[in-house]
């Protein structure tokens, strides 16, 4: 595990910090200390592993199958009542006025995402390149 391999991607490291604390590679300090821009690796290892140490709940296989059942039968409960809403708002909204909303969406989350520190960064900030024009 090697800082300058990383992408600098949070979820990336993460994951490569839990697989080396798990082969014993690595710890949540030695972690921490290679990726010094990410502080909060120390909350995120931590809690993970202190739930990963936790006891695994044990469940009798009759108690498993009446859960099973219960979950599936809300889930098929939640799924017909989003069928009926579904298809009464696309009786009611045209195809047309669907599409625009959620071209309006995408345009939106990209502005969101243009304004982020860390963006301008990664794709180049439009104004130094009006500068050098």
């Amino acid at each position: 595990m090697h800082p300058e391999d990383s992408t600098n991607n949070a979820g990336e490291i993460l994951s490569q910090c839990l697989q080396a604390i798990e082969a014993g590679e690595a710890t949540i300090e030695s972690c921490v200390a290679q990726f010094p821009d990410h502080p909060e690796l120390v909350q995120l290892l931590s809690a993970i592993t202190m739930v990963r140490e936790l006891p695994r709940p044990s469940l009798s296989q009759a108690d498993r199958g009446l859960m099973r059942q219960q979950v599936l039968a809300k889930y098929r409960s939640q799924q017909a009542d989003l069928k009926s809403v579904h298809q009464d708002v696309s009786y009611r909204v045209p195809r047309w006025t669907q599409v625009a909303i959620g071209l309006g969406i995408a345009v939106g989350i990209l502005l969101l995402l243009r304004r982020q520190p860390g963006m301008r960064r990664r794709f180049g900030d439009s104004r130094q390149r009006d500068s050098r024009s």
